[in-house]
């Protein structure tokens, strides 16, 4: 049975995949059932921005002083009062707003079924508004399934290019082309410009200015805004942080129509909760937890959101987003390194980025065609029992040269020394082949920061293996004579 790699204890895989008889279509899916059919290693799973293992533990225990009233229905539509209360005060505090007024100048509602929920009602409410064409959306490539969101209520897509060699900055130039072309098509119709300051999958962080360009670009062309902020905060201290919200709050609250969306549950390690705040001008918020809510929903996980404002009110929940972001800034600077001088990945092959838990790379030449990013991850989970992520999870079609992700937050990505068990030459998961005896002469390869994933062997060796995403598919138990040999 196939387990993946959480702390304190492995998770069994079916756990969370479910049943491999029920149908889905996510790859991740599919691909780790058959790991688990044929294969018993344990998965560093790397795709996903989950861990299953993270939630701070004082947050949970809010979770056992929970008022009674939480475990029914809640009226309130903004959600539970305590939690919105709350949220007030922790986007003042956050975005740095201490000179606006909640109610007055924005307002915030809490987001119960993922922000994903929010988007989708975002676009359904601006599609109120009278026109002739057809809806649209303009957004980044690579970046988040924004068009799974806005391409079933009939938007259409348009993704504007970010570039690896200008460390994906957007062009203001190109996507305020981009945007009076997609008006003219709407005629009338909404449009709407989709702003993610802290890149996913990128973990680039988007320049304060070029946001300031994005925004002008959307007053003046009568677009719509969206800014995604479910990474917001999670950059590399000590910062500067890129605040969409507070800039449009403080020089575009009254020039068009905007929203944004922030997921606590990636802030703390809870994405089961589901939790987050929407933050917008009080009547589309208004609008949009008493007409699009409704439609679908009733405030929900509210004993989830009763914890969580609990856990909002204290100094711990500072002290461990401050260690987060702490945290992937240094796994991205070790992780990089070991791509680097470990697998022989190119330095320009590999965008390591100040913000969000991602790290992104190109997938080595050896692996061509359309389907060269998912046969890349298929080979890493079948030979090294690691499953990195897709480069662009809004890509319509297969991306040219094919990258992946990872995620920085599971728990297996510390430094060890590791063992490497490989066969003399044929295909690797480096960037370039090699045979045993080139890598036995390369000086310095147990460097304690050389390293990518951790894993512990099976049973049958008895004692911690450890290794690299490109091992063959089993142990050789033979770790003694090894250690003794590469040291």
């Amino acid at each position: 049975m196939t387990h993946l790699s959480t702390r304190p204890a492995p998770l069994p895989a079916h756990a969370v995949l479910g049943d491999p008889d029920l149908p889905a279509t996510l790859d991740d899916i599919a691909l780790l059932h058959a790991h688990d059919a044929t294969d018993p290693r344990e998965v560093v799973y790397l795709s996903l921005g989950e861990t299953w293992s993270r939630a701070p533990a004082a947050l949970i225990r809010h979770l056992a002083e929970v008022p009674a009233y939480s475990h029914g229905y809640i009226v309130a539509p903004h959600g539970l009062p305590a939690l919105h209360t709350v949220l007030r005060r922790f986007v003042v505090d956050t975005h740095r707003l201490e000179n606006l007024v909640p109610e007055d100048d924005f307002e915030v509602a809490v987001t119960q079924n993922g922000t994903r929920d929010a988007m989708f009602d975002y676009a359904r409410l601006l599609l109120d508004a009278p026109g002739a064409g057809r809806p649209q959306v303009v957004c980044s490539a690579p970046g988040w399934d924004y068009p799974g969101v806005f391409a079933p209520l009939g938007y259409r897509v348009r993704r504007f290019p970010l570039d690896p060699a200008a460390g994906y900055q957007p062009d203001p130039a190109h996507i305020r082309a981009m945007l009076h072309v997609a008006a003219r098509e709407a005629r009338g119709a909404a449009t709407v410009l989709v702003i993610n300051a802290q890149h996913n999958p990128t973990g680039a962080q988007w320049d304060s200015r070029t946001v300031t360009a994005l925004l002008d670009a959307a007053a003046d062309t009568g677009a719509a805004v969206l800014v995604d902020d479910a990474y917001h905060g999670l950059c590399d201290p000590p910062g500067p942080i890129v605040d969409v919200l507070r800039t449009v709050l403080t020089h575009y609250r009254d020039a068009m129509a905007w929203l944004a969306v922030r997921s606590l549950g990636k802030q703390f390690h809870c994405n089961g909760w589901g939790i987050g705040v929407l933050t917008g001008a009080p009547d589309t918020v208004s609008a949009m937890v008493n007409r699009q809510l409704g439609h679908h929903a009733f405030v929900s996980s509210v004993p989830l959101q009763a914890a969580m404002a609990a856990w909002l009110m204290t100094p711990a929940q500072r002290v461990y987003s401050a260690a987060i972001a702490r945290e992937y800034r240094d796994k991205r600077a070790r992780v990089a390194e070991a791509l680097h001088t470990v697998l022989g990945f190119p330095r320009d092959a590999v965008f390591r980025g100040t913000a969000t838990p991602y790290l992104r790379t190109r997938v080595p030449p050896s692996y061509t065609g359309p389907d060269a990013e998912y046969r890349y991850r298929r080979d890493c989970l079948t030979r090294a029992a690691v499953l990195p992520g897709s480069g662009d999870m809004g890509a319509q079609t297969p991306t040219d040269p094919p990258y992946i992700r990872f995620y920085l937050g599971a728990p297996g990505t510390r430094p060890v020394r590791r063992r490497v068990s490989h066969g003399r030459g044929g295909t690797r998961l480096g960037w370039v082949i090699h045979t045993h005896w080139q890598w036995r002469r390369r000086p310095g390869y147990f460097h304690p920061d050389a390293v990518l994933f951790r894993i512990t062997a099976g049973a049958d060796c008895g004692a911690e293996c450890v290794r690299v995403c490109d091992m063959t598919r089993s142990c050789a138990c033979s770790t003694k004579q090894w250690r003794r040999r590469w040291r």
